[in-house]
């Protein structure tokens, strides 16, 4: 298989808060909206005020503010799984969303509801992000912490580096186009902390696609 360098990379949608159900307190699992066969680099989020972006081996730590000692250390986490003859994917928590917590999934390939269209990540990206990011970022002191502020922006110029184009996303007098202003417009409105760490995910996860497609095409050639 040839790697044609030259050819310019496209974006690839991903669907952004697909719903799945509401939290109750109790119930730990939820049918998404995902066919077995289409799920691609599915991501779980959790919101009630905020969204929160989980991974399948999360945990819930607490700490002795004295001296640091485990007090609780429980799983937090999700698992995938399919049901019988029911084509859909079912999210299965290790503990049960609270009351009124919503649950929903993103997925790579989908132009669904609300959706954006992103690049995977490269080193040509990764470059251009590093040059821009707040100068915290680029001292690699572990002792310094950013701030909100810095976060905030980080998230801003990653989103504004990788989304191409999106979907469903409105203002005042309709749909947004998807240029520099009405990101900055949308990011105003939203948690750009967290739509930076939520678009890096997606592009991270495209490329990682893109990397085992490639070495498995190399391999059966």
């Amino acid at each position: 298989m040839r790697l044609d360098i030259i050819k310019k990379v496209e974006g690839v949608w991903t669907s952004f808060n697909e719903y799945c159900g509401t939290g109750d307190g109790t119930t730990k699992e939820f049918r998404t909206p995902l066919t077995a066969s289409e799920a691609r680099s599915v991501l779980v989020i959790r919101s009630a005020r905020a969204f929160e972006m989980l991974d399948p081996a999360n945990r819930l730590v607490l700490l002795n503010e004295k001296d640091g000692t485990v007090l609780r250390d429980d799983a937090d986490g999700y698992k995938l799984e399919t049901r019988g003859e029911d084509p859909y994917l079912w999210v299965v928590f290790d503990q049960a969303p609270g009351f009124k917590v919503r649950v929903s999934v993103s997925c790579l390939g989908r132009q669904v509801g609300d959706c954006f269209k992103i690049l995977p990540m490269s080193t040509s990206l990764k470059k251009r992000i590093y040059d821009k990011q707040p100068e915290i970022f680029r001292k690699r002191d572990n002792k310094v912490i950013p701030s909100d502020n810095d976060l905030a922006e980080l998230g801003r110029v990653t989103f504004q580096e990788l989304v191409t184009d999106w979907g469903g996303i409105e203002g005042e007098n309709g749909p947004l186009p998807c240029d520099t202003e009405s990101k900055k417009l949308f990011l105003d409105l939203k948690d750009s902390t967290f739509f930076g760490l939520f678009i890096t995910n997606r592009s991270a996860e495209l490329r990682a696609e893109g990397m085992n497609s490639f070495a498995t095409d190399s391999k059966n050639s």
